[in-house]
């Protein structure tokens, strides 16, 4: 049911987007990269799980309504998880998401070379890997998390940066809206919900449209 609101909703904003007679014309569109620093947060949970910090990757479609609004879709390769040190062994969380976050975006224009922007709006996530990986003992394993993480994980995003000249520097917070632990899950992390949450870090560049 969950992957059909979020077809729904996708299809919904390409259509939005196609529809406007104006679109070719306001259509701006780039790559970016950076860093996530990301944790996995589970609630009701005293182990204390510490950023993995790992690759954010994209590009970024942007329909400019005017001067200073506009609807900017993402298609990001996101790594997310977290560390965890359990005793004297290390964990080490890997889940990796291709991630469509859909953005209202709010920008000014000012005088000189640099833009500041704004963006919210929620993110859909689609899950590419999940492993969980470490020592015990000092003897180095991994275990395939896939079947204990969901496919899809609904989240929002939030935050700003500046253009200069096609360059742009960002600073986003990202964090899931509900728990991403199947009911196999959390016969491995316990009761507690888990979420996503990352801050990433990205600079990119506003290509010629």
């Amino acid at each position: 049911m969950r992957s059909r609101v979020v077809v729904a909703v996708l299809v919904a904003v390409g259509l939005l987007m196609a529809a406007s007679p104006s679109f070719a014309q306001q259509l701006t569109w780039g790559v970016k990269g950076g860093v996530n620093l990301a944790k996995v947060v589970i609630s009701n949970d005293e182990e204390d799980i510490t950023n993995r910090t790992a690759a954010v990757v994209g590009a970024f479609f942007r329909e400019d309504f005017n001067a200073k609004f506009g609807l900017q879709t993402e298609f990001l390769y996101s790594m997310k998880g977290g560390e965890l040190q359990d005793g004297g062994d290390e964990v080490h969380i890997k889940f990796d998401y291709f991630e469509i976050p859909v953005l209202f975006r709010a920008g000014a224009k000012t005088r000189g070379a640099v833009s500041p922007f704004f963006v919210v709006g929620p993110t859909f996530g689609f899950k590419t890997n999940a492993k969980v990986s470490g020592t015990d003992n000092g003897v180095s394993v991994e275990q395939d998390f896939k079947d204990y993480v969901n496919t899809v994980d609904t989240g929002f995003a939030i935050g700003g940066g500046v253009v200069v000249n096609k360059i742009l520097i960002e600073i986003r917070f990202t964090q899931s809206f509900s728990d991403i632990f199947t009911d196999a899950g959390h016969v491995q992390t316990g009761p507690g919900d888990g979420k996503n949450r990352a801050v990433s870090i990205m600079f990119g560049f506003e290509l010629p449209r």
